[in-house]
């Protein structure tokens, strides 16, 4: 079964606006309570491809709305697939839903005038994700929150406690799954037992056999690896075999190590980071599988090779004698750029003809300090252990200054021909409700409608226009702003903007730019040298 295209899978996790929602001044017109509905599923065992938990979330909490009578509407569905809120994991839709709350409107305009979720831990677990939340909620009266318990007044006295209490009693489950599931590995290393999970290279699916084709390429790189060998030739031990990785890719530096340093190569469980003991002999516990090699051998392995300690995996790989690095904190503002020094990391890909394929290697080129020269910097192609082949590598310096001349250049002309601004977006939206007003003092002057009904509604709509035309001054304001940049790219680039945003820039404008190898001796400022693939937005 071909895999789903991304809309398709969108859609199946039921984000955005819902199909057939009438327009915002008729939602605002009939009185509808407008709600939004948030999803999310911490680990679906499948990634984030897999949307039957979200879509079965969104499906209870419209079920549910239905039978909350006509007048309820949800106007925007948030999904954060695959993403845990325990682990305080950036969840994008979350921080959507946030900013939402805070403005009092959706993207498009609607007015949140209440939450639904099918259980509150969906979208708190944690103590200030919980402050958050509510604060955003509260920050407009009257709003309504319904979970499968039902309603729940956010505002009451005594939510604040309630609330804490539920993220305590949140915390606790966590903390005792957390430890059944450590307690569960414990007995199975305790007996003996493997890992539970996949099939494991090198062994059969029982993981206590050995494999025939398997085992002997996994004992060979281990001798290879004690021997000093380089990685790059042990990594040519498994792609000279034949043999697939568990993907079906090819075989990579990093995945080699794991296997070589693996602790079950000599019978051994590892809990946690550290290698599980037996509790008579006070020495590490020998499983019942078949080995490939001694500890004594391992130990030789580790010595080479120590890798970082990662205590959330199944099968971590040990470190001795090696200071454990500190997590990194999580930061609330988005996925950190890990590419925080050079401009052009991640972004140039290397288009050296592989000659066992016949295509360009297309592998990311990585930024590298170089005391050659007075680059002061180099893009490399990384080696073939890595899924490069070091074919291709440039001056950095050389290189920026080429593709930030582009992307100015690019700025400047669409600055030129940028029209004058258009209307406000959601112009239409304070059109229709103006005239939605005006006909409702009409029938109110004319005893058409009652007082208390038209003290509410008009009431509501005047709230609502106040919103409108505070976000259109701040977005006239906005567009003043870029006329006025627009005007001076040059130093909006230099002065204006972090490494980040540049980054962000560059990324937006290029699908891909690709490095060709120029030969030795040749001037890196080659023209030809550098194929730059516009992004159809910016042709």
């Amino acid at each position: 079964m071909s895999p789903q295209p991304a809309e398709t899978l969108a859609d199946l996790a039921e984000r955005g606006i819902p199909a057939g929602l009438p327009p915002v001044a008729d939602c605002l017109g009939s009185g509808a309570i407008c709600l939004i509905a948030y999803a999310r599923i911490s680990d679906t065992r499948q990634g984030k491809g897999n949307t039957t938990g979200v879509s079965t979330q969104h499906g209870s909490m419209r079920a549910r709305v239905r039978r909350m009578g006509s007048q309820y509407l949800i106007v925007r569905r948030y999904t954060d697939n695959d993403l845990s809120s325990a682990k305080n994991e950036y969840r994008p839709d979350y921080e959507s839903m946030i900013q939402d709350l805070l403005r009092g409107a959706t993207p498009e305009g609607y007015p949140v005038h209440g939450v639904i979720c099918t259980e509150e831990d969906r979208i708190y677990r944690l103590p200030d994700q919980w402050q958050r939340f509510v604060a955003a909620f509260r920050s407009r009266p009257g709003r309504e929150f319904y979970d499968y318990a039902g309603y729940q007044d956010l505002y009451a006295e005594g939510a604040e406690i309630k609330g804490l209490v539920n993220v305590a009693v949140s915390l606790g489950e966590i903390r005792k799954k957390k430890a059944r599931t450590r307690l569960w590995h414990e007995g199975r290393a305790m007996r003996g037992l493997p890992h539970s999970g996949g099939r494991v290279f090198g062994w059969l699916a029982d993981g206590k056999t050995l494999h025939p084709a398997e085992a002997p390429v996994r004992r060979r790189a281990i001798e290879a690896c004690i021997a000093g060998k380089s990685w790059a030739s042990i990594v040519r031990l498994f792609a000279e075999s034949g043999l697939p990785t568990r993907n079906g890719g090819p075989w990579r530096g990093q995945t080699v190590k794991q296997i070589v340093a693996a602790p079950r190569n000599a019978g051994l469980r590892m809990i946690d980071g550290e290698i599980y003991l037996d509790e008579e002999t006070g020495q590490p516990k020998v499983g019942d599988w078949k080995t490939i090699c001694s500890v004594e051998e391992l130990e030789q392995v580790w010595k080479r090779y120590k890798p970082r300690v990662r205590r959330t995996s199944h099968d971590v790989l040990p470190t001795l004698a090696v200071e454990q690095e500190p997590a990194e904190p999580f930061k609330p503002d988005g996925p950190e750029d890990k590419a925080t020094k050079y401009l052009l990391s991640g972004h140039l890909r290397c288009g050296k003809i592989r000659p066992e394929t016949g295509r360009p290697c297309m592998a990311k080129l990585r930024g590298t300090p170089t005391n050659r020269g007075k680059a002061g910097y180099t893009y490399v192609c990384p080696p073939k252990t890595e899924g490069g082949c070091s074919g291709v590598g440039r001056s950095g310096p050389e290189v920026d200054k080429r593709i930030t001349a582009l992307v100015k250049a690019k700025l400047k002309e669409r600055a030129a021909k940028a029209a004058p601004a258009g209307p406000f977006p959601k112009e239409g939206v304070i059109t229709d409700l103006d005239s939605k007003l005006g006909a409702l003092n009409s029938q109110w002057m004319q005893g058409g409608v009652a007082d208390e009904r038209y003290f509410k509604l008009s009431s509501e709509i005047e709230d609502h226009l106040k919103a409108l035309r505070a976000e259109r001054a701040t977005w006239e304001k906005g567009q003043a702003q870029q006329r006025e940049l627009s005007g001076d790219i040059d130093h909006l680039w230099e002065h204006g903007m972090d490494l980040r945003q540049k980054r962000a820039t560059i990324a937006e404008m290029f699908t891909a730019i690709i490095i060709h190898p120029v030969g030795r001796g040749k001037k890196n400022g080659k023209g030809d040298a550098v194929q730059v693939i516009w992004n159809e937005n910016y042709n």
